[in-house]
């Protein structure tokens, strides 16, 4: 697994912890850390289906990759917690939900007393009936659980099967007769070399299209949420997916429309978003569970109009109002970052609501730290803004910063950072300030 992904997920477990020793579960920034940390755990489980990381003093190791963590107070904060309470190592199987993360969340801000009373840390996990991540189950030489090859289908076996499949859905189209063979042979290829994948799920998906749309849905309406059949997916045409999403919306398999939704390509994006929200899917709260990059996507970002946006943002803005410094300066430049998106769309109205959210936000952040972390942010929003001559966003902007720096009482870095911020404006509008 590459350094960064794994770098990134220990972040996100450190934002998982935080929010759990600080919200109750079903608060809304305690869910957008379970589904920050899903989207991680998905583009990981793409390569491992299984695997643990384990926690050493300064560093998490996977397999024989060591990932030292500097001098990031969260992340020492999470390790040394973890380590206190003999939290050694933590186990992902790609079948885990949401709810396991949230599960896990729990257990890891329990206290020790609370833990020594369940029998620790795995069994209290356990007996919340989380199966598919477990704490301290990984082998003492750390090592990883790589798919098995062992008795893995060749290639031949592999066409075979689907040439079976496929002779299957031509004499009957009775999803009871295919259901079968379909499930052996996405089992089989999920053991192959992942390079195989695409041409395989572009055949099977072939096949798949033979079936009336109906039985297409029932075929692989309770298919395993595991990588191969994640790319199988991503293969499917509009028509597929859009009953497929539909009918899971319909089930509660909000878990699985989120993980499907982070494997589409861009182009599918385009023409299945506007058909599901013709359909009354709040399809955007699932775009914002798979990542903020999603939301700011060409195909994606085009088809939002006010009241999606609400329901998109929603998340960002329950994170303004967080107690922790590091979850409120996420929401802060993803905010920063969307309406830039929204700017470069020309959809100026909606930009300009985003940018009062914004100015608020900056003038009742009482961390200096955060406001700095994000001047380099905002000075790019505002060079957008006066290219695109939005005059009055750029003023409130000005005025956000005027009022800051008119506290009298800031630091001098936070002085200095808007003084050069304003200076770099050349409106006239600053000089009374300046």
């Amino acid at each position: 697994m590459d350094q960064r992904l794994i770098m990134e997920l220990i972040k996100e477990l450190a934002v998982g912890f935080k929010a759990a020793r600080s919200y109750p579960a079903g608060h809304p920034v305690f869910e957008r850390a379970v589904m920050g940390t899903m989207s991680v755990l998905n583009r990981a489980f793409a390569e491992y289906p299984k695997f643990s990381i384990t926690i050493f003093e300064g560093a998490v190791i996977f397999g024989d990759v060591t990932v030292e963590i500097g001098k990031n107070l969260a992340l020492l904060s999470l390790v040394d917690s973890l380590r206190k309470k003999d939290i050694h190592s933590i186990t992902f199987v790609s079948t885990a939900s949401q709810d396991d993360l949230v599960n896990l969340f729990s257990v890891m801000a329990s206290r020790e007393k609370e833990m020594e009373k369940a029998g620790g840390a795995s069994s209290m996990l356990v007996a919340k009936g989380t199966r598919n991540v477990v704490i301290n189950a990984a082998p003492a030489d750390s090592s990883v659980e790589k798919k098995s090859r062992k008795g893995a289908k060749t290639h031949e076996d592999i066409i075979d099967s689907i040439r079976g499949l496929m002779e299957i859905v031509r004499v009957s189209p009775a999803v009871s007769d295919s259901q079968a063979p379909f499930t052996t042979v996405i089992n089989d290829i999920e053991h192959v070399p992942k390079g195989d994948w695409r041409s395989y799920s572009e055949a099977i998906v072939g096949v798949v299209d033979l079936l009336p749309l109906e039985k297409r849905v029932a075929l692989l309406q309770n298919v395993q949420m595991k990588p191969f059949v994640l790319t199988m997916l991503s293969c499917l045409g509009t028509e597929t997916l859009v009953e497929l999403v539909t009918n899971w919306e319909r089930q509660g398999k909000h878990d699985n429309i989120v993980k499907v939704m982070g494997v589409m390509d861009k182009e599918k994006f385009g023409r299945v978003v506007p058909i599901l929200k013709n359909r009354q899917l709040n399809v955007y709260e699932y775009l914002t569970g798979a990542g903020i990059n999603l939301l700011l996507e060409d195909e994606v970002a085009a088809t939002i109009n006010e009241e999606d946006l609400k329901i998109a943002l929603q998340p960002y803005y329950n994170m303004l109002e967080a107690q922790n410094e590091d979850n409120r300066a996420e929401a802060l430049k993803s905010l920063i970052s969307f309406t830039r998106r929204l700017v470069l769309e020309k959809k100026y109205e909606m930009a300009s609501g985003l940018i009062l959210r914004v100015a608020v936000a900056i003038e009742q952040e009482s961390s200096e730290d955060l406001i700095i972390q994000v001047m380099s942010e905002i000075e790019e929003l505002y060079a957008l803004l006066s290219d695109n001559e939005q005059q009055g966003s750029c003023e409130r902007l000005i005025g956000t910063f005027g009022r800051v720096l008119g506290r009298g009482n800031i630091s001098l870095a936070l002085r200095k950072e808007i003084i050069q911020f304003l200076k770099a404006t050349k409106n006239p509008a600053v000089l009374p300030t300046l």
